[in-house]
C-alpha cells in the first residue's frame, strides 16, 4: 500500500480585495428561524429597549439587537468582533440590515438599558424558549422521556476595581456570578449579578417557571452548591419535579456516622473492580433545621489497604428504589454541565465588555438569546445525524460559510459554497425558507 505522508503546498497565491463576498452566509439559518418567530418583530415592540429621544434618528433597537445576537451566532466574542462583523456589506444584506453600528454605539446603547428593559429580555428569551421547545420533536428533547432540569452558577472572574457589582470571591479575585436555569438544551432563566451566595436566584427561578416543564415528566439537577435546606424545601415544594437529585457533599460528618453504622444488608452487592469494591444503600437524614427527613443515596467505596471508606451522596427524590440506579441519574448531571461550558466557550462568556453591571447584564441576556437561537437551529432543522454536533461545529460548519454576491439586470444573487455533506440540507432548508422570487412587486416582509 503506497505510503501517504505530509507535503508542502504547492499552491501559488494571489491576494485581492472583494466586497461582495462573506465568510458568514450561514447567517441567513438564524435570520429564517428568527423571522419564523417573530424575533426582531418583538424587539421592535419592546419600547423599554429604545432611550433614543428622537425615534426617527440612529439605530433603532431591533437593528442593534441583531447585530449583536446574530453577530455572536456568527463567532463573534466582543462588541469589538460584532463591529467587524457589521462592516461586512454582504453579511448586512443577508441579516436585512442597511448600516452597522461600531462598538461605542453599541456599548452606548446596552449601557442605556434599565431594570425594566432587561426584564422585558428575560422575558422574551422564556417566550422563544417555549416556542423552541414546541416545534422540536420530543424524542430530541427529552432523555428517557422526561425533561431534564438543570441549575448551574459559575464565577466570571474580572479584571479591575471598576467594574460594577464584582466581588471578591473565595480564590481572592474579583468576580461575577451568573446563574443559569435550563431546560433540556435551552437556557430559560439567568442572571448576571454580584457573587454572594451563588445559589440565590434558585428558589426563584423555580417558583416564575414551574410551567416550563409542568407538562413533561422532569428531573431537577444541581451540584453542592445548591444543597442548602432552603434550597432543598424549594426543590421539593415549589419545583413540582417528578423527580430530583442534589449533589451533597458540604455537611456530611453526621451523614458519614450514620453509613457506616448501616448493617451490611442495607447495603448492595460490591461491586466490581474487586480492589476497590463499590457499595449503594439509602438513608435517612433531617439535615440543618430541615422540618422533615430528606432520603440521601450513598456510595461507599473502600479499598484493601484503606483502613475507612469512602462516602458520596447525592439527596433528592429517585422515583425507584435501587439507590445504584438514583446514583448514575444523577451522574447524567455531567451532559448538562458540559452544555453549560459549551455556552461559555462558544460565545467566550468569560470576559463581560462593559463597566456597568446593567449593561453586562443585557449582553449577557442578548448573548443567550443566540444561545438559543442555535440550540433551535439544531433541534428543529437539523437531520437526526446531525445532532451530536456540537455549538462550536454548527457555528464553524453551518453559520460561517462562504457566500458570493452577484448582481444582475434586475435581481442580485448570493451563492452558497458547501461541503457536499451538507450542500443538499442547506439548499432544502433555505429554498424552504426563501422562496424563489416571481414577477411583480413582493409584498411587505417578503
Amino acid at each position: 500500500m503506497k505510503t501517504f505522508k505530509k507535503q508542502t503546498c504547492r499552491y501559488r497565491f494571489k491576494f485581492k480585495g472583494n466586497e461582495k463576498i462573506t465568510a458568514r452566509g450561514g447567517v441567513v439559518l438564524i435570520d429564517a428561524l428568527a423571522r419564523e418567530y417573530s424575533l426582531p418583530k418583538k424587539i421592535a415592540q419592546m419600547a423599554a429597549l429604545d432611550p433614543r429621544k428622537r425615534k426617527g434618528a440612529g439605530f433603532a433597537p431591533e437593528a442593534l439587537a441583531t447585530q449583536i445576537i446574530y453577530g455572536l451566532c456568527c463567532g463573534a466574542t466582543s462588541l469589538k468582533d460584532i463591529e467587524r462583523i457589521g462592516r461586512d456589506r454582504v453579511w448586512l444584506g443577508l441579516v436585512g440590515l442597511r448600516q452597522g453600528a461600531d462598538e461605542s454605539t453599541l456599548g452606548e446603547w446596552l449601557r442605556a438599558q434599565t431594570a425594566e428593559s432587561l426584564a422585558a429580555l428575560q422575558q422574551l428569551n422564556k417566550d422563544f424558549v417555549r416556542w423552541a421547545m414546541s416545534k422540536t420533536k420530543p424524542g430530541r428533547l427529552l432523555s428517557g422521556g422526561v425533561l431534564d432540569v438543570f441549575f448551574d452558577d459559575t464565577e466570571i472572574e474580572v479584571h479591575g476595581c471598576k467594574i460594577e457589582g464584582a466581588r471578591w470571591n473565595y480564590d481572592n479575585r474579583l468576580a461575577l456570578s451568573f446563574q443559569t436555569l435550563w431546560t433540556g438544551p435551552f437556557v430559560l432563566d439567568s442572571q448576571l449579578g454580584s457573587p454572594g451566595d451563588v445559589s440565590d436566584m434558585l428558589v426563584e427561578m423555580i417558583q416564575e417557571n414551574g410551567e416550563a416543564w409542568a407538562a413533561h415528566k422532569s428531573h431537577f439537577y444541581a451540584d453542592s452548591a445548591s444543597s442548602a435546606v432552603e434550597y432543598l424545601k424549594s426543590i421539593e415544594d415549589d419545583g413540582q419535579f417528578t423527580t430530583w437529585s442534589v449533589s451533597y457533599n458540604k455537611w456530611t460528618s453526621k451523614l458519614d456516622r450514620m453509613a457506616s453504622e448501616l448493617p451490611a444488608t442495607a447495603w448492595t452487592d460490591a461491586q466490581a473492580p474487586a480492589e476497590y469494591p463499590t457499595q449503594f444503600a439509602y438513608l435517612k437524614h433531617r439535615p440543618g433545621e430541615a422540618d422533615r427527613d430528606y432520603v440521601f443515596a450513598v456510595r461507599k467505596q473502600q479499598r484493601p489497604d484503606e483502613l475507612l471508606p469512602r462516602f458520596g451522596y447525592v439527596v433528592g427524590r429517585s422515583g425507584g428504589t435501587d439507590p445504584e440506579l438514583f446514583m448514575q441519574k444523577h451522574q447524567l448531571k455531567g451532559a448538562c454541565e458540559l452544555g453549560f461550558k459549551g455556552l461559555l466557550s462558544t460565545l467566550d462568556l468569560h470576559h463581560p465588555p462593559c463597566l456597568k453591571l446593567e449593561a453586562n447584564q443585557a449582553f449577557y441576556a442578548l448573548a443567550v438569546l443566540a444561545h438559543n437561537l442555535l440550540q433551535a437551529l439544531k433541534l428543529i432543522e437539523l437531520d437526526d445525524s446531525q445532532q451530536a454536533m456540537s455549538l462550536h461545529s454548527i457555528v464553524y460548519n453551518l453559520i460561517c460559510v462562504p457566500a458570493a454576491l452577484s448582481t444582475h439586470a434586475n435581481y442580485r444573487t448570493a451563492t452558497f459554497c458547501l461541503a457536499g455533506d451538507l450542500l443538499a440540507w442547506f439548499r432544502k432548508h433555505v429554498m424552504a425558507r426563501f422562496p424563489r422570487r416571481r414577477p411583480g412587486r413582493p409584498r411587505d416582509g417578503t
